[in-house]
């Protein structure tokens, strides 16, 4: 875990949904990474000269997702290669339910993948 040193110690804002978020993603990301690691960095970005963007930032060398799924990787029950991923267990919500918090608090979230080497998320919130 990597975290910017330069983030301001008090911050005002949804501690429980920004938690959950950073969970939930993750979460999913050590499920999904067999061989490597994960790394999660938390930095900021400055927008006024009392307000911040958290940025989380995770990178896994999990089995990566094919570039045409990854539209549909927020919807409610969705799993790709349920064959191959039929030992991991989960409800397959987290990615929904975490897509649906960050969009309820403004921010977005950024998904690079490369099938086979690893995905990172990016969610500015």
């Amino acid at each position: 875990m990597k975290v910017n040193p330069a983030i301001e110690n008090l911050l005002f804002g949804d501690s429980v949904r920004i938690r959950q978020i950073a969970l939930n993603i993750l979460s999913n990301s050590v499920k999904y990474t067999r061989v490597g690691g994960v790394e999660f960095i938390v930095d900021s970005q400055t927008i006024s000269i009392d307000k911040i963007n958290l940025r989380f930032t995770v990178k896994d060398t999990d089995i990566g997702i094919h570039e045409e799924n990854i539209s549909s990787l927020f919807e409610d029950f969705e799993r790709f290669d349920a064959q191959k991923n039929k030992d991991i267990e989960g409800t397959d919500l987290g990615l929904a339910i975490t897509y649906k918090l960050i969009t309820m608090m403004s921010g977005n979230i950024d998904v690079q993948s490369v099938y086979g080497e690893g995905s990172t998320f990016i969610t500015p919130l």
